[in-house]
């Protein structure tokens, strides 16, 4: 039932009443295997664009630096034990 030319692909049968259904799962299946999540920078940007296209811009600016303060805290080097890393 799988196609020899393209693996991981169903075999396509003319005349099958059943062929529909096997397309429809495949479509189905590869498309939930295959879809990911939208990078964080980009579903900012849409959150930020929504809120400036409502002309929102100060809780687009406050947003703005939620996210900055965010993103920056995110790559600090993590502390162990009692004493902190003096500079």
């Amino acid at each position: 039932m799988h196609d020899e030319k393209r693996p991981g692909d169903v075999l396509k049968v003319p005349g099958d009443p059943l062929d529909d259904v096997t397309d429809d799962a495949r479509y189905g299946i590869y498309t939930f295997i295959t879809s990911t999540e939208k990078p964080p920078e980009l579903a900012m940007h849409d959150q930020l664009r929504q809120l400036a296209e409502q002309k929102d811009l100060t809780s687009a600016a406050i947003r703005y630096a939620q996210y900055a303060a965010e993103s920056e805290y995110q790559y600090q080097p993590a502390t162990l034990g009692r004493l902190r890393r003096r500079r």
